[in-house]
């Protein structure tokens, strides 16, 4: 420790509790034993992810989804009519019914397209002391190269100006489409249409299959694509050290670049963000 600085080697923290970590260890060895050059000084926080299994980093880095628990009171559920007719007989409980089904089966991941966005950091990012996570997806339906098996969609969601819901006519519109084709119909003009009041987070949806993640209670997980996150963007307010959170990425995957590690903080002279490097 005193080598060290008395302060941590990987955060520079020097006001917590410090620990030594071994970085090889041997049951037959005794602890004055070792030479520096095996041993590191690290504050509680870095010597406890040292001693993460992979496994269970990996398992704090799933992605949440929610099945349809949304905040918005017309988010999901379209309105969606059997025919023109409108005919009670037919279309009573058809929407709920259908609403239903695709509920059971689908799960959705909610993106915006900018990091900078002073208004979703105040409501989505624990009012500037939370993290975002920036991807490279494509848009429409591609595959998990991982796992061929896995299916996703992505959709850019539309805001229309007249404030409308649209009106869904399953024997005309959708029924005539079959497969992948016709779910992305449905969650097109269904899943990703949102009131103008919405716009301002410029939102990209992925829907993923529920039986393709991993379920905790009422909540499921879905893997991150491969190689798809490329930033890290630190709130104004978090209070997370840059050298803490590189630590941790190279923990999950040590043999692939990590992301880009960034902070946001907010602008001197106007009412926006300034997204800029984390570390020199």
């Amino acid at each position: 420790m005193q080598e060290a600085a008395w302060k941590c080697e990987i955060c520079g923290d020097a006001q917590t509790e410090l620990n030594v970590h071994h970085l090889r260890y041997s049951e037959q060895r005794k602890a004055w034993e070792y030479g520096t050059d095996e041993l590191e000084c690290l504050c509680k926080d870095c010597h406890t992810i040292a001693h993460l299994p992979k496994r269970k980093l990996k398992a704090w880095c799933k992605q949440k989804r929610i099945n349809f628990d949304l905040n918005d009171i017309y988010d999901c559920p379209p309105e969606i009519v059997y025919d023109e007719s409108f005919d009670p007989a037919k279309n009573e409980g058809f929407e709920q019914e259908f609403t239903r089904n695709v509920g059971l089966d689908v799960g959705i991941g909610c993106y915006c397209e900018h990091g900078d966005n002073l208004l979703l950091w105040s409501h989505y990012g624990d009012s500037h002391k939370g993290i975002a996570l920036g991807f490279d997806l494509p848009v429409g339906v591609f595959k998990n190269p991982d796992e061929p098996t896995d299916r996703r969609i992505i959709i850019k969601v539309q805001y229309p100006e007249s404030n409308n819901r649209k009106v869904i006519y399953w024997q005309d519109v959708i029924a005539p489409l079959k497969g992948e084709e016709q779910l992305q119909k449905v969650l097109e003009a269904g899943y990703a249409v949102k009131g103008w009041d919405w716009k301002y987070e410029q939102e990209y949806r992925e829907f993923v299959f529920l039986d393709k993640c991993f379920p905790f209670g009422t909540l499921y997980f879905s893997k991150f694509l491969p190689g798809s996150l490329r930033e890290v963007i630190l709130g104004a307010r978090c209070s997370l050290n840059p050298l803490f959170v590189r630590r941790l990425n190279n923990r999950v995957d040590p043999y692939r670049e990590g992301p880009r590690l960034l902070r946001a903080r907010s602008h001197p002279d106007s009412f926006k963000m300034i997204i800029e490097n984390a570390l020199p």
